[in-house]
């Protein structure tokens, strides 16, 4: 398993946590995820059992719930729930492995809702979900630009579909290492009957805030949703593809009920990040400096899991529109975890 005798050792009583994970949600790709997602958290278990792990928190996904809606509780969903798709089905595979297993009682799930990057720096190792949005809007800004048809006036009339009133659990991904780092000293510190933890904002935005930080920050106006396309333009039509994993969610109406961890936090003093327009500015800079320096991409994998990235960072000046941003920064100083007291 690619462990040595030494490593090993140094196990002895550890407290595990386990992130990596496949965010792929292609049925072509299945074995790839499963092989991720499932195997991987087999493969910890195992190490976890040989070393004699005090604690392990596996990180999941609130998307878990798959097709329910309403309030999602912090409980193991019945394994027949219908899911959208092989990241939500692998991801619940593993929980269901882990509960199963015989280390259960020593075992956690952390399950974020939509996690972006630092609210302070705007730092990311990841960019999927709301970066699918924001990568699809400044595709458009930049496809525009090479056409010579980006508007002199006015504004544009794009439609995406989805409620435009629906809202969306975004967390930041400070928030999120945060409430893991809370938990972890609090399950040291006595024994939690609780097993599941949604480390989300129950209080999220509608949809069309998230679009609408996305386009300000590219310079467009006019984008928008509907909740029903009977005819569609080409340019819908692309983005309607380039968006095809974020079109599952923009009409699933659910809240992730997050009772539990707010109990941990609210004793160590943690509030909710709220993503305001400013947050979302620098999130969008971060976005679009890698987006402009495709080099990049070698420090950064795709395939990755976003959580716990760039905490207790200095805060970095918001700049203007995207189409003035200065060369990509030296994120290289940024923490990935806060340091467990």
């Amino acid at each position: 398993m690619g462990v040595g005798r030494q490593e090993i050792e140094g196990l002895r009583d550890a407290v595990f946590i386990h992130c990596a994970a496949n965010l792929n949600f292609k049925e072509q790709l299945r074995v790839s995820v499963e092989k991720t997602n499932c195997l991987g958290i087999e493969n910890v278990l195992a190490v976890f059992r040989m070393v004699g792990g005090r604690s392990l928190f596996h990180l999941s996904t609130s998307y878990v719930c798959g097709r329910l809606t309403g309030r999602i509780a912090e409980v193991l969903h019945p394994k027949d729930t219908r899911l959208n798709n092989v990241y939500e089905s692998s991801k619940a595979k593993a929980e269901a492995f882990l509960m199963d297993s015989d280390l259960a009682g020593r075992s956690y799930i952390l399950r974020p809702s939509v996690v972006v990057g630092s609210s302070k720096t705007g730092y990311a190792i990841n960019f999927s979900g709301y970066y699918n949005t924001y990568k699809a809007v400044y595709g458009l800004r930049q496809d525009l630009e090479r056409l010579g048809r980006l508007p002199t006036a006015g504004k544009l009339n794009i439609r995406f579909v989805g409620d435009p009133d629906l809202k969306i659990d975004v967390v930041a991904v400070d928030y999120v290492a945060e409430c893991i780092a809370n938990i972890i000293e609090e399950a040291g510190r006595r024994a939690l009957t609780q097993r599941i933890f949604h480390l989300c904002h129950p209080d999220g935005y509608p949809l069309q805030y998230y679009l609408d930080r996305a386009q300000e920050h590219v310079g467009l106006k006019g984008l928008h949703f509907v909740r029903e396309l009977k005819k569609e333009s080409l340019i819908e039509r692309q983005l309607k593809e380039r968006l095809a994993f974020n079109n599952i969610y923009t009409k699933l109406a659910v809240r992730f009920d997050d009772s539990h961890n707010r109990q941990i936090q609210k004793k160590y003093g943690l509030g909710y990040i709220d993503p305001a327009p400013a947050v979302f500015y620098r999130i969008n800079d971060f976005c679009a400096d890698f987006l402009r320096n495709r080099s990049l991409t070698k420090e950064f994998s795709a395939g990755e899991s976003n959580c716990g990235a760039g905490t207790r960072t200095q805060t970095l000046a918001s700049k203007g529109p995207c189409a003035t941003i200065t060369p990509p920064r030296n994120y290289k100083n940024e923490k990935i975890l806060p340091s467990l007291r």
